[in-house]
């Protein structure tokens, strides 16, 4: 007999016989109903389970539902990893009928700092740090020199008391481990003529891991669910396509963050995740003015440096106007020493090509939005966390601050737009880790890079993320 005719006769046997007893620990109920129901239970479970590999929507349920997913590895009688594993490639399987992949893991980019006591001079000058240098962290995080730098570029830096050269690097390894606070990349490990301390005075924070299973499928349900491009989802849809760019926000005429259309509606500011610091530069004729606003590559990454080919400047980077960091950005230089009128000036600078390049995607004539829709960089909330964490006996403390710094560094750099960060998730994260005995409380700060002290959880606004600025574990 098959389970329903085993069901029907059980349930027939029962109400022929009222005096049957079916309490707990009978030979009925522990050998007929109990078991009976609990396999009924199972197939119930597991029919709901592969009716929900069907759709996104559903997918994206169950991803949300660890209750439902725990169900489902007794079910099966395998651990919820084999389940989310099971998901994981019917969501590709799925997004394969309609062409679609889910994203590759991105190497982390940014910007290091050779530098030295002295400048560069004569025949130094015509030297550069060549492509494929490696740099490293004390975690043994490689990276690579990606564009030559020439020592011509050379900067006086006042933090470091020290003349500097800086070069665009990535990540040999893709995903967030490439991810890393300031002062982090420090070993040198092959010569690089005239120069032996490397640094990185801005947190590198754009590596991102492959897509997750719940984002991609999230990002498939809204793809497909109709909405065209003329509307928020659609528009978020297309921004996402871009493989560099991990979350997004869009803000329109009736949120209270829309500044640019005053109130007329129309005006459309999409805030993107992540950024991509790229060299570039912009040749003009000087003309005397005491300011330049840099009509190149636009917006310039935060935090970088603005070098002249002559005369000497500071730079002003645009965060007020109503086109800030985007590539309308008001972005300018004051010049301190002048060059000559007339004379061709070239800036050399890094920019943030996530923005342009996702404008650019909105603007072409593949996508009409019927609105004036215009990128902008999100604003990164560096935050610092100070430590004194009780190692168990046997274990190198040094080795343990190396997997701490990976830890909080990996799971800081998986916070997307308007997610907050609890003390408590640091200090469960960092006593997650193998000969870590415990945390000493009060942390000696828990807060933004810019304030100081303590506190339960750092907030942000929807169009901020945080990541981790400097970490001191003692």
């Amino acid at each position: 007999m098959d389970i329903a005719e085993v069901y029907t006769n059980l349930k027939n046997n029962i109400l022929e016989n009222r005096n049957v007893t079916v309490v707990p620990k009978t030979v009925i109920s522990d050998l007929f109903m109990t078991p009976t129901a609990t396999e009924v239970t199972k197939l119930k479970i597991i029919a709901s389970f592969i009716a929900g590999l069907q759709s996104f929507e559903s997918m994206t349920d169950m991803l949300d539902n660890e209750d439902f997913l725990g169900q489902v590895s007794e079910a099966f009688n395998v651990t919820i990893d084999d389940v989310t594993i099971l998901v994981s490639g019917a969501l590709d399987k799925l997004a394969a009928n309609y062409n679609k992949t889910r994203k590759v893991a991105v190497a982390a980019t940014g910007v290091a700092n050779f530098y030295r006591p002295n400048p560069p001079s004569g025949s130094e000058l015509s030297l550069t740090i060549p492509v494929g240098t490696t740099i490293y962290t004390d975690a043994g995080v490689e990276y690579q020199v990606t564009t030559a730098a020439s020592y011509s570029n050379f900067y006086y830096d006042d933090d470091l008391s020290a003349y500097v050269v800086d070069a665009s690097i990535e990540c040999t390894t893709a995903g967030v481990i490439g991810n890393a606070p300031l002062d982090t990349i420090i070993n040198l490990r092959n010569a690089v003529s005239g120069f032996g301390d490397v640094t990185n005075s801005v947190a590198l924070s754009n590596g991102i891991d492959i897509e997750s299973d719940a984002n991609f499928a999230t990002r498939m349900k809204n793809e497909i669910s109709g909405t065209n491009v003329g509307t928020p989802n659609g528009i978020k849809s297309v921004v996402l396509q871009n493989t560099d760019v991990s979350d997004a926000i869009i803000v329109k005429a009736d949120d209270p963050d829309m500044y640019r259309d005053h109130g007329w509606g129309g005006a459309v500011d999409v805030y993107v995740l992540e950024t991509n610091p790229t060299e570039t530069t912009w040749t003009f004729t000087y003309q005397g003015e005491d300011v330049t606003y840099i009509e190149g590559n636009r917006p310039l990454s935060l935090g970088q440096t603005v070098k002249t080919s002559t005369g000497s400047l500071t730079f002003t980077p645009d965060i007020l106007s109503y086109e800030a960091r985007s590539v309308e950005s008001r972005d300018y230089v004051t010049w301190t020493t002048k060059p000559s009128v007339g004379e061709s000036v070239t800036l050399t600078y890094f920019y943030d090509k996530n923005i342009a390049d996702v404008q650019t995607l909105l603007d072409s004539d593949d996508y009409n939005t019927g609105a004036d829709v215009l990128v902008k960089q999100s604003t990164q909330v560096p935050i610092d966390i100070v430590c004194q964490v009780v190692t168990l006996t046997g274990y190198a403390k040094a080795t343990i601050q190396e997997e701490i710094t990976t830890t909080l560094t990996t799971n800081i750099s998986e916070l997307r737009l308007g997610e907050n960060l609890e003390q408590s998730d640091v200090i469960s994260w960092i006593t997650a880790i193998d000969g870590v005995d415990r945390v000493v409380l009060p942390l000696s700060k828990f807060n933004r890079s810019s304030l100081t002290g303590v506190v339960d959880v750092i907030e942000v606004e929807s169009k901020e993320y945080i990541r981790l600025n400097n970490l001191q574990v003692s």
